[in-house]
């Protein structure tokens, strides 16, 4: 009996022995799992390191966008060519390769102005190809505080070399470029200031629509072809001239020089013909000095004849006209 109790007590203990070894046995996968389930979160970090220099970057090119655009306007670099305005816009630089090549300074009560500053929204793009021959083009506007018709537009043409293909003046403050004909030459349209400070032009001062167009060799010239219009008909021309009678004589001015810059000068003087004249338009203009000899509206077109013959564009006038062989011919 006592041997029995003592091989029960054997196997229990054996049985307790074998028991407790195959619990730590299944136990041993499952405390390397969280060493396994730890390394799972390092794995993502590589990724997070590498982001961070992409936004950094990305924000790096944000400032110097931001720098670009607050940077100091009138200034344009162009093939080995630097165009540079002073901050006060009164002195104009051209630079080559770091050496000065031209320089200006504005007049009495002067600036420039080119493309690059924005503050002269009707100048084209430096650098655009103005001329249809695939050479960049600057143009400087020299901005007279005086009056619009003192400005100045200058038009460089930049390649390998630099040169000042054009200088136009007077014309009215609000030049367009643009190209009209579709020949991929920028033509300008503006308005001639010649009548702006004449005397005998109260009222409205009339101002010329004109069109100019590059010509090689000789710059820009009036484009006769592009401004030329239908003439009027006789019922027109007299309905103007009813119109025009109690109006400012200004109005008279400015329809005739519509028809003469339109190539239609003899229906011009058509219309002066038919014009009933006022005699408070004299008495308006107390500086004519009126020859006995002649009526009074016979004076007036004799002045505004002579007055028109002082436009920079009165050769071409003449020759749009067929007036080159007329008493307009002056």
């Amino acid at each position: 009996m006592n041997k029995l109790i003592k091989y029960a007590l054997i196997v229990l203990v054996v049985i307790i022995l074998a028991a407790a070894l195959i619990t730590r046995c299944s136990k041993k996968p499952a405390a390397e799992k969280p060493a396994a389930t730890a390394a799972v979160p390092q794995a993502p970090r590589p990724v997070t390191t590498a982001a961070k220099p992409e936004a950094s970057a990305e924000k790096q090119k944000k400032s110097a966008q931001a720098a670009r655009a607050k940077a100091p306007s009138g200034k344009v670099n162009l093939t080995d060519y630097e165009f540079k305005l002073s901050t006060d816009k009164t002195t104009f630089k051209v630079m080559k390769k770091g050496t000065v090549v031209m320089s200006r300074t504005a007049g009495d009560k002067e600036s420039f102005q080119i493309s690059a500053d924005n503050a002269e929204k009707s100048l084209p793009k430096a650098g655009a190809d103005l001329l249809g021959d695939g050479r960049p083009v600057v143009v400087l506007k020299t901005k007279s505080e005086k009056d619009s018709c003192s400005n100045v537009y200058s038009i460089f043409s930049v390649s390998e070399d630099m040169s000042l293909i054009a200088e136009i003046k007077g014309l009215e403050d609000g030049i367009e470029f643009k190209d009209i004909d579709h020949d991929n030459i920028s033509e300008i349209l503006g308005r001639d200031c010649t009548f702006l400070d004449w005397w005998a032009a109260l009222g409205e001062p009339p101002a010329p629509k004109v069109i100019l167009r590059y010509s090689p060799g000789s710059g820009y010239v009036l484009a006769d072809d592009l401004m030329r219009k239908d003439p009027p008909s006789a019922a027109q021309l007299s309905a103007k001239a009813a119109a025009c009678r109690n109006g400012a004589i200004s109005k008279v001015w400015s329809y005739m020089l519509d028809l003469i810059y339109s190539g239609n000068g003899d229906a011009a003087m058509k219309f002066y013909d038919q014009l009933e004249w006022n005699p408070e338009w004299e008495a308006q203009n107390p500086g004519n000095d009126t020859d006995s000899g002649k009526s009074d509206k016979q004076e007036y077109l004799e002045a505004f004849k002579e007055h028109l013959s002082t436009s920079p564009y009165w050769p071409a006038l003449k020759k749009m006209n067929n007036w080159e062989y007329s008493d307009m011919a002056m």
